[in-house]
């Protein structure tokens, strides 16, 4: 099946299956089609891999007192890719393992897996993180001991992975000890759990960013990446969970990752972490600036590793463009990776792309109609766009499709579609007027209740064709502001769309 976006970007659909029709919100404009589209649909065909939404959860309460679901990602359609449940502590008595506070086996943990086996049916990865902020796990008296005192401990975690049925270890070590200690723990795994099985490792990123063993964990991020490989020398560790938080790196610029691609890391092997809440530690970066920060470095590196957040339980929670629900915030990231690309799992039936813009007026092009004749008397008309269209549909060939209309291109689509014409399956409209004549009609009667000052301003550099005046912007705003989108600030997205009408 094939959709096409008009003004007009068209999609390539691998079969002709049913597909719920994409929801798009005012924000996804003709740059997001373009850029987006293009970039995501060229790299599903080059570029097998797929950023990760990591989350990390430990309390087990939401913000409100209420118990905490982890099944609305699934069922919100967040696209996250692995669940890391946090935080195990193994004490100095062997066997004896807690979950936070307490032993995984407590009745406050039983909903904890059974959602986490749902989870896992669904296909996402369900793994633990061992360690964290709090010390002891790796001591000498634990996983870091001697060989008797290592297997003994080792013994008593193992029968919990296998318990469990996790995927995958995360090893977030903050305590100094020697690079043997977590070396000797991963090639145990890999001989135990099998090459399928997920290891991770937590280290905040200045460790990755600089080749020294100035860190939380004590020993050499990049010596420890050098030998700990399988026998064909593949590494062991699947990626890195990098903090970027507590002043040991930046998510609030691409800076810092940028650092440690240039100490030659593979982008697919470092996740960028960010804290969810301001109440969850220091260098805490808000949303909407780490989807900034998310989309360029998607744009530069093709295999960027993803984004990991800290913790689920209040994501986004008191942040106005957070979300209202732990689940939104992830919604947001998937965005921020996929664009609008990435809802409803049409990433994964895009097959071609072909982006077209039917031929219009455009005062920054320069492209004005030419002059009307007996022939010709408008050149600017429906029937002359609707006969590109279908002279594009003839060209690409295509049987069957869908028809996105975006702005005047969904009037344009309504206008087809009356006409029945032949292999049109669906029609989606999206922000979009019912007919051209009341867009323009409302449009002229919002700008007349201007002040006037402000209707010369607009109506004196359009004439001179000198929109793109700083004058020009200041009055269009205000017009914005009363009839388009009264939100304060204008979203980034809005503005972004707004820059390219």
């Amino acid at each position: 099946m094939k959709l096409i976006c008009s003004l007009l970007t068209l999609l390539h659909f691998i079969n002709a299956s049913p597909l719920s029709t994409p929801t798009l919100s005012p924000s996804q404009n003709r740059k997001l089609f373009y850029d987006v589209a293009q970039e995501l649909t060229n790299r599903e065909a080059a570029d097998p891999h797929k950023p990760r939404i990591i989350l990390y959860t430990q309390h087990r309460a939401q913000t409100n007192g209420e118990a905490l679901s982890l099944l609305p990602l699934i069922e919100q359609k967040t696209g996250v890719t692995h669940v890391i449940v946090s935080s195990l502590h193994i004490h100095d008595l062997a066997g004896n393992i807690n979950l936070n506070d307490d032993p995984p086996h407590s009745p406050k943990y039983d909903d904890l897996w059974k959602e986490t086996r749902i989870l896992q049916a669904q296909g996402i990865k369900v793994m633990v993180m061992v360690g964290g902020a709090a010390a002891g796990s790796y001591s000498k008296q634990t996983l870091g001991g001697n060989d008797t005192v290592f297997q003994a401990h080792y013994e008593s975690l193992l029968g919990f992975l296998r318990r469990y049925s996790f995927d995958g270890i995360d090893l977030d070590i903050e305590e100094f000890i020697d690079m043997d200690v977590p070396l000797r723990l991963l090639k145990a795994l890999h001989r135990d759990m099998g090459p399928s099985f997920i290891l991770t490792m937590a280290p905040v990123a200045i460790a990755l960013e600089y080749n020294d063993a100035i860190n939380l964990s004590g020993f050499n991020y990049f010596d420890l990446d050098t030998n700990a490989t399988d026998a064909s020398g593949k590494p062991l560790v699947n990626w890195y969970n990098a903090q970027f938080y507590s002043n040991f790196g930046d998510a609030s610029t691409p800076n810092t990752y940028q650092w440690i691609m240039r100490k030659g890391w593979n982008p697919e092997r470092v996740v960028m972490g960010v804290l969810t809440n301001s109440n969850d530690g220091n260098g805490f970066v808000e949303t909407k600036q780490v989807v900034e920060t998310v989309r360029h470095l998607r744009r530069e590196f093709p295999g960027f590793g993803g984004v990991y957040g800290w913790d689920y339980f209040d994501a986004g929670m008191g942040e106005v463009d957070g979300g209202k629900e732990p689940w939104q915030w992830v919604q947001i990231i998937r965005d921020a990776l996929y664009g609008w690309l990435g809802r409803r799992g049409l990433m994964k039936s895009i097959e071609v792309l072909y982006p077209c813009d039917l031929l219009r007026p455009n005062r920054e092009r320069k492209i004005h109609a030419p002059p009307e004749t007996e022939d010709m008397p408008n050149f600017w008309t429906d029937a002359i766009f609707l006969a590109q269209l279908k002279q594009l549909i003839a060209y690409i060939d295509i049987k069957a499709y869908f028809l996105l209309g975006s702005s005047w291109g969904g009037m344009l689509g309504s206008h087809l579609a009356a006409q029945r014409p032949e292999g049109l399956r669906k029609l989606v409209l999206a922000n979009s007027a019912t007919r051209k004549l009341h867009s323009v009609t409302n449009s002229l009667s919002y700008r007349a209740a201007l002040p006037k000052d402000n209707q010369d301003v607009l109506t004196r550099y359009e004439k001179n064709d000198s929109t793109s005046d700083g004058k020009y912007a200041e009055a269009m705003t205000r017009y914005i502001k009363e009839h388009v989108c009264n939100v304060e600030p204008l979203p980034g997205d809005l503005v972004v769309s707004l820059s390219y009408a």
